[in-house]
């Protein structure tokens, strides 16, 4: 009550910092990308685009940097700017649909108009719902209680958040040199979160769903081609560096031995022979195998390098 309703796209605020935005206002569209990263205070740093359009036509809008506000289309640039978009009072239910991409502004806007081409909310809850039903109906669990089967398929649903698709509809993606690839007759996967998924998810997820993990495999080769050396803990196109081993051999070796083939295992062997042997393999600025000059030298490493 009292004013209008507002829509504030702040893109000055995430979880960790944001080191670069663009925004752009046009009528209804709000697009642009923030640049963020830097998980656990390391060098790791990404760009995400997106497009954001409004269906109800706005009472006033603008953009704004700091504390500088500017009624009307226009665009700005720098780590803390945004967009607001305001409707009358009186108006209960307004529509927003997002896209993002990777790559770029014009790739956000595509798989917007792909994956969500109409304004029907109930149609996409629908279809969304229908998809999970799908995925997850390839485990049918029998016994226990009501309780437990819903932790089981809650679990279930979680294990398959991520790794996430990175390629865009058109199968394109930003890779670990910076440059668009083209993901042809699979997608391209990001965020691994090595240390924690090679016990027993990507087992599962190559049991389940050979092609995934097929893909999902293929995708850390091209991360090592691209890159330097097989990721550990990737964040988009960048590597995490966090936690310690070397779990992406693990999850390579796991996914082909629970039925996820369909991936170039002689480029595998060579990332993971590499890796292993060359103590100068940098998954982009993180060592692959942190210590393993030495390792191979003395065949083991020393807890205290001052009291050899």
């Amino acid at each position: 009550t009292g004013g209008a309703h507002t829509i504030l796209v702040d893109l000055s605020r995430n979880l960790v910092r944001v080191n670069d935005t663009e925004v752009h206002l046009q009528g209804q569209t709000i697009t642009g990308s923030v640049v963020g990263g830097e998980m656990c205070a390391k060098q790791n740093q990404y760009r995400v685009y997106f497009v954001l359009q409004v269906k109800e036509a706005p009472t006033k809008a603008g953009t704004f940097k700091e504390i500088q506000l500017t009624s009307g289309d226009g665009s700005r640039q720098g780590a803390r700017t945004g967009a607001e978009s305001s409707c009358q009072e009186t108006m209960r239910t307004v529509h927003v649909r997002v896209g993002i991409s990777y790559v770029s502004i014009a790739n956000a806007e595509l798989n917007l108009a792909q994956e969500i081409p109409g304004w029907d909310s109930e149609k996409i809850r629908h279809d969304a719902r229908t998809a999970w039903n799908n995925v997850l109906g390839h485990v049918q669990a029998k016994g226990g209680t009501d309780t437990q089967q819903k932790i089981f398929y809650t679990a279930l649903y979680h294990s398959l958040l991520h790794p996430s698709i990175f390629s865009d509809v058109n199968g394109e993606y930003i890779g670990f040199d910076e440059h668009v690839h083209h993901a042809r007759g699979r997608l391209q996967y990001a965020n691994f979160s090595g240390w924690d998924v090679y016990r027993c998810q990507v087992q599962l997820i190559a049991m389940l769903f050979p092609k995934v993990g097929s893909d999902i495999a293929q995708s850390m080769v091209a991360d090592a081609e691209q890159g330097g050396g097989l990721p550990g803990w990737s964040m988009a196109n960048e590597e995490g560096g966090s936690m310690v081993g070397d779990s992406s051999d693990i999850i390579l070796a796991s996914i082909y031995a629970f039925g996820g083939q369909e991936f170039d295992t002689k480029a595998a062997f060579k990332a993971m022979l590499r890796g292993a042997s060359d103590p100068t393999t940098h998954s982009r600025w993180n060592a692959e195998r942190t210590n393993l000059e030495e390792y191979l030298q003395r065949g083991y490493l020393v807890e205290n390098p001052d009291n050899p």
